[in-house]
């Protein structure tokens, strides 16, 4: 006999996850079998490590200093949340929406945005965020505030970055292969010999400049002074993530 499981019964499956809450001893977990039971959860320096959370509504949660590595949060509404100084390393967060989030010093190293939405020109701001190696493929960023945020061999092909705020950066070794970048703000953003642009993209054009190390480029000057483009306080290699 063949049974279907309803949305609501995988949901509930899905989010019967332990969660250790800093403050909380091991011995006195909290244990989510209800939706409504996430309204109720403090997120804040929570533990959640590998936690599913597919779809879960988040939406103005204070979540700073989560840990939220390996967590399942694909599809889930995180609009106008709070995951600031957050870790999110390796999370799946395909499909989320981040609209208005705030992932200022969040590290979200390796995780999946494929498909995540970012839009917002009035975003709490991103400022410091690590993407390094981040799968972002489709993401929609329209208008989103990305400044100072690193994209380190992050996979960006096909993104949506048109009008996105993305002053400073780091796009070293990333792949923005047929991303839509009209109208967004590069200036200061760096880049290397790696990194790979749409056709007849012109990055100095567009204000950006030159990263030296890995891929470096030997001899390059900025292109607006005309001196060696390494950046104050990081020397040859760049910056370390």
């Amino acid at each position: 006999m063949s049974h279907s499981v309803s949305f609501p019964a995988r949901w509930l499956a899905a989010a019967a996850v332990v969660l250790l809450v800093v403050g909380c001893s091991a011995s006195q977990p909290i244990v989510i079998t209800d939706p409504a039971q996430v309204r109720s959860i403090d997120f804040r320096e929570a533990n959640l490590r590998g936690a599913d959370l597919t779809g879960a509504s988040l939406v103005n949660r204070q979540m700073m200093r989560v840990d939220l590595s390996k967590a399942n949060l694909s599809g889930a509404d995180l609009r106008q949340a709070d995951l600031s100084l957050g870790n999110l390393r390796g999370a799946d967060l395909s499909g989320a929406d981040l609209s208005w989030a705030n992932l200022m010093r969040a590290n979200l190293r390796d995780a999946n945005l494929e498909g995540a939405i970012f839009y917002g020109d009035d975003s709490m701001g991103n400022y410091g965020a690590n993407m390094r190696r981040a799968d972002l493929r489709k993401a929609k960023c329209g208008g989103a505030d990305l400044r100072g945020v690193t994209f380190d061999s992050a996979d960006l092909r096909y993104a949506d970055l048109r009008e996105a705020d993305m002053r400073g950066a780091d796009l070293g070794n990333a792949d923005l292969t047929w991303a839509k970048l009209e109208k967004a703000d590069l200036r200061g953003a760096r880049y290397n010999n790696e990194t790979r642009f749409p056709a007849s993209f012109r990055p100095q054009e567009r204000g950006m400049t030159t990263r030296m190390g890995r891929g470096d480029f030997q001899g390059a000057t900025h292109p607006a002074s005309g001196r060696p483009s390494f950046e104050a306080g990081l020397g040859p290699e760049g910056p370390s993530c």
